[in-house]
């Protein structure tokens, strides 16, 4: 709807009455920033008549009022919102959306010949001005019908002036669009106080989550690190029994730091079939020949006692040369640490030339040269002068090999139902289970068992009788030889097995010693399919004949199966099981005495 506005009668037609009146009209308009819709129609009477004076003087009261509202909700808005316009957000009071339309309907009013158009354009100036920083706010200029432009005005005046932007005119008013009282921005959106609020509270979100995940990565590494270095013991040695981890450095040091003292135990061993006496070294964690500087029989026999030996039984200490041994260092007597207790360093080099070689009993030695043994031949006084007879509650039970004149090997499933020592009675040097009847055999005191028998596979079976008295020893009782680590036994080595068993499957026992050769049977033939099948362990291996024929047999178990290595047998199995006796494809298994030798140390070291 187009602006009213009176015919331009010219202005030779008014009176000083009236040129006062526009005056004080002018003067109104200009204090009056926001005059309400009421209040225009103080600016002119009706159509064709003088202005009401009257009305005037209650209009120009309230033009001063509501003056000084406006200016005072203006200034407070801008005072408040200083900050966001600083951020180029617009923050519009309602009341100036409102009362827009009144300013552009003012700006109109200008036209009129009645009043002053200086004072109208100044008025709609002033106005501007209160608006200067309000934002894109469109409404049409206010001009006078003479003129196509405003004229210009400074824009350095310290009264309030309301920007207008700079658009082409428009002869229809333009009214601008109610708008609900939000934060505007002219390039984006400022964030709500509840958006600002919810960025916090992600913000503590992430937080939170970094925290626990870090705490979860720091958990999990400890973790890692704790198992690594106490259960997989990883920078240690583990103790055998009781899985404690303890420094390398502490291995072999002298002192046990393993409840069971297993680091004490194997700090020496024998390898080879020359009897290359070996220390351990905690430095390099491996085994390092002994030089044979300052060394003497003594160290020897203090040496022995430490692997579990008797001193008694000491044979020899002897010297090989430095070239027979492939290693660039050694361990050498430390001679400050006595000669009960002897202890090693390592040495780069060894300036004897030669290294140690120790037998802490003489043992293997047969003194007859002349065959249960399914096939076998009858044996003579001598000929294997390490075979036992172990009787229980009056009877033969199986066989035993002597090793030192208090333990005798025998097969862990031997005794395992019968493992009171008092059941049990000894007999060694005889050839027939007869005149045993008639003799008096040797007592036991201890019955050790393998702590890793497995009844239902029979691995790791091994077990260790200490008699009450030792053996004296003679051409017909003497000891076999354990194996020493690195024993070089070739794949189908020629072995002999020994015994009172069955000479048939379920027959009785025979009364004669017998004796048999066999051979060695690799354990990937003996756990083929055809054969047994997988069920051969590193703790076992299998020998006789595939064909069969000749095998060990009932009465046979826990005797010796030996082997002669360099004019020396070398005990290096356990009868232990088989499938019948002496049929095809089912050769005779043994225990893996190499395997067992940790073990039986450790015992002879416990109890001797």
């Amino acid at each position: 709807m187009l602006p009213h506005s009176v015919p331009d009668v010219g202005p030779q037609t008014r009176t000083a009455a009236e040129r006062r009146v526009g005056r004080a009209h002018a003067r109104s308009r200009t204090n009056a920033t926001f005059p309400k819709r009421r209040c225009r129609r103080c600016h002119l009477g009706a159509e064709g008549e003088a202005p009401d004076l009257s009305v005037q003087r209650r209009c120009k009261n309230g033009f001063q009022g509501v003056a000084f509202i406006s200016f005072f909700f203006f200034f407070f808005f801008c005072s408040g919102s200083r900050g966001a316009f600083s951020r180029k957000t617009i923050t519009p009071p309602r009341y100036a959306l409102k009362r827009e339309r009144y300013i552009k309907k003012d700006i109109a009013c200008t036209k009129s010949p009645h009043l002053n158009r200086k004072g109208g354009l100044f008025t709609a100036m002033a106005t501007e001005a209160n608006y200067a920083n309000s934002g894109p706010y469109f409404v049409n200029y206010g001009f006078n019908l003479e003129q196509e432009h405003l004229p210009p005005y400074s824009q350095y005046d310290n009264r309030h002036v309301y920007h207008i932007p700079q658009q082409a005119p428009s002869a229809v008013p333009q009214y601008t669009q109610r708008v609900p009282p939000h934060f505007i921005s002219s390039n984006q959106t400022s964030p709500s106080p509840d958006s600002i609020s919810s960025t916090v509270d992600r913000r503590k979100v992430r937080m939170l989550l970094g925290a626990f995940a870090a705490t979860v990565i720091l958990a999990v590494t400890g973790i890692i690190v704790w198992y690594l270095v106490t259960v997989a013991c990883l920078f240690g040695v583990t103790c055998g029994t009781s899985g404690k981890c303890i420094s390398s450095s502490q291995w072999c040091d002298g002192i046990r730091q393993c409840p069971d003292g297993e680091d004490e135990e194997m700090c020496f061993r024998l390898s080879g079939d020359n009897f290359l006496l070996q220390a351990y070294s905690s430095k390099s964690r491996s085994w390092k020949p002994v030089c044979s500087d300052n060394w003497n029989d003594k160290y020897g026999k203090a040496t022995c006692s430490q692997m579990g030996y008797s001193s008694d039984t000491y044979f020899q200490s002897g010297r090989v040369t430095q070239a027979s041994v492939d290693s660039s260092e050694f361990m050498t007597v430390d001679t400050s640490s006595g000669e009960t207790s002897v202890q090693f360093t390592n040495s780069g080099s060894c300036s004897a030339g030669s290294v140690v070689t120790l037998q802490c009993i003489e043992c293997g030695l047969t003194f007859s040269v002349s065959t249960r043994i399914v096939g076998g031949t009858s044996a003579r006084l001598g000929q294997w002068p390490w075979q036992v007879s172990l009787w229980c509650e009056g009877e033969h039970w199986c066989g035993g090999s002597i090793i030192t004149p208090y333990w005798i090997v025998t097969a862990a499933h031997c005794v395992e139902r019968k493992n009171s020592p008092t059941q049990w009675k000894v007999y060694a040097g005889k050839l027939t289970l007869s005149e045993m009847k008639t003799s008096i055999g040797s007592s036991v005191s201890l019955i050790a068992i393998n702590k890793y028998y497995d009844s239902s596979a029979k691995s790791n079976d091994v077990a260790l009788m200490k008699l009450t008295l030792p053996l004296k020893f003679s051409n017909s009782m003497a000891p076999v030889c354990l194996p020493n680590f690195g024993l070089p036994v070739l794949q189908q080595a020629e072995c002999f097995i020994s015994g009172w068993g069955a000479l048939k499957y379920a027959g009785s026992t025979s009364d004669m010693l017998n004796y048999a050769r066999i051979y060695l049977i690799s354990s990937s033939v003996c756990n083929s399919r055809n054969v047994y099948g997988g069920l051969i362990t590193k703790t076992m291996f299998c020998a006789g004949y595939l064909e069969g024929g000749v095998d060990s047999c009932q009465g046979d178990s826990g005797g010796p199966l030996v082997t002669k290595i360099n004019n020396i047998w070398w005990l290096i199995g356990d009868t232990s099981w088989g499938y019948g006796c002496a049929q095809a494809n089912r050769p005779g298994v043994y225990g893996n005495i190499t395997e067992f030798l940790p073990w039986i140390f450790s015992i002879m070291q416990t109890y001797k």
